[in-house]
């Protein structure tokens, strides 16, 4: 049961959050149990795919890890062919670890399969329907965007933010 407060449009949205939460969790899951990755495995991939390359002592501070069990968990998916170690650019003396092309792949299925369930979701809505979506996640997306730190963008964010 939602909890409901003087605001309807947050109260809307939370309620949208948790539908798409849960399934969003459910498609990933999904593959990731496919394939035998663990949660910080997949985050692992997730980081790397929205953020791009980085030492392993960042992945390991996004993930709460210490250094020691953020280089496993990194080593684990190079022999899973999930990452690659390369050298920076900017420093020789600094490896940093990369998607290789079939983490890539793998985190396109993840991110497929939810997108899979979005496009049966918006499917079931009139052409109406689907035009008020647009307009108002596009209010949305420019409302969080504004309230971000500046940044670069991430490469899928582009189309509501018009």
């Amino acid at each position: 049961m939602a909890i409901r407060t003087q605001d309807p449009a947050a109260d809307a949205l939370r309620e949208w959050t948790d539908v798409f939460m849960r399934h969003s969790t459910r498609d990933i899951q999904s593959v990731a149990r496919e394939s035998g990755l663990s949660l910080s495995q997949v985050h692992s991939l997730f980081r790397l795919h929205f953020r791009s390359a980085c030492p392993v002592t960042d992945l390991g501070e996004s993930l709460d890890l210490t250094k020691a069990a953020a280089s496993r968990l990194a080593q684990r998916l190079v022999e899973m062919r999930l990452l690659q170690r390369v050298e920076d650019p900017a420093d020789r003396r600094v490896r940093l670890l990369r998607l290789s092309p079939e983490g890539q792949r793998l985190v396109r299925r993840m991110l497929d399969a939810r997108h899979e369930w979005l496009r049966r979701l918006t499917g079931a809505l009139t052409q109406e329907q689907q035009a008020e979506v647009v307009r108002a996640l596009g209010y949305l997306v420019r409302s969080a965007r504004a309230a971000e730190p500046a940044g670069p963008p991430h490469p899928e964010e582009t189309r509501l933010a018009r």
